[in-house]
């Protein structure tokens, strides 16, 4: 408030909320105050077109989506009701109720229980059923599509908030894959085992983490970030395992 009131900014107390997460439930919380104003408190509230609650747990998103779904299924009846053709039916189908399903879905929809994803499945398949479909993608398969194309998005783009993390966990990954395979391609040797789909694994892993390392997919804080784990798993193999020949590694 220091920083509004220094800066000539005055927040709307009507507008604004307060809403506690408190996973434990524990205690009594007082109101925020502005300006002599007690800030209303909220157990969820509407941001962005989703609905947040307190638990997470998404109830009242999915009560509000399938209250929107099933009105306008009355269209999409109505449009059966005139003949109308199937493709266009579909159409109207993305275009209408997918796409309240879409929006946020990578956000919510993994955290639902199934209760709430049965709820939602069966508008779907309601909807199909009107326009005789029968064979139609699932709402699993959506949020499975829309995270990866996300993740992708991510990876790609060297703007992106997430984009570093994202780097550290494929390098992360791909460094514990090849001190596995390395790992066991050593107790083989050991047990007087042939070693070489091992090895060709390894080799693999490692034309792999050196496509990762071009400029256009990771960049220079990411390398580093690589050839500390690389380094650092190299090192455990040839104390462990001294008569390992170094061209592997």
């Amino acid at each position: 408030m220091q920083w509004c009131d220094a800066h000539h900014l005055i927040l709307n107390v009507q507008k604004t909320k307060e809403m506690v997460l408190d996973p434990r439930s524990v205690g009594d919380y007082s109101p925020v105050v502005i300006h002599d104003s007690p800030i209303e408190q909220v157990s969820s509230y509407k941001y962005l077109g989703v609905h947040l609650d307190n638990s997470f747990s998404w109830n009242v998103h999915v009560e509000s989506l399938c209250s929107r779904l099933q009105q306008r299924l009355y269209f999409l009846r109505r449009l059966r009701l005139y003949g109308v053709d199937k493709s266009i039916m579909f159409l109207f189908y993305q275009a209408v109720l997918e796409s309240l399903v879409r929006y946020g879905m990578s956000a919510w929809y993994g955290n639902l229980t199934a209760k709430l994803k049965t709820k939602l499945a069966r508008l779907v398949h309601t909807a199909m059923k009107v326009m005789g479909i029968s064979d139609y993608q699932s709402l699993q398969s959506i949020y499975e599509q829309t995270v990866l194309r996300q993740a992708q998005r991510i990876v790609t783009e060297p703007s992106h908030i997430l984009h570093l993390e994202y780097e550290l966990l494929i390098m992360y990954v791909l460094c514990v894959m090849y001190g596995i395979c390395a790992i066991l391609l050593c107790n083989c040797c050991l047990d007087g085992m042939p070693g070489d789909v091992l090895f060709v694994a390894i080799v693999a892993v490692k034309v792999f983490m050196a496509q990762l390392l071009s400029p256009r997919q990771i960049s220079l804080s990411g390398t580093i970030k690589y050839i500390v784990l690389y380094c650092m798993v190299c090192l455990i193999l040839c104390v462990e395992f001294p008569f390992v020949p170094h061209c592997w590694l």
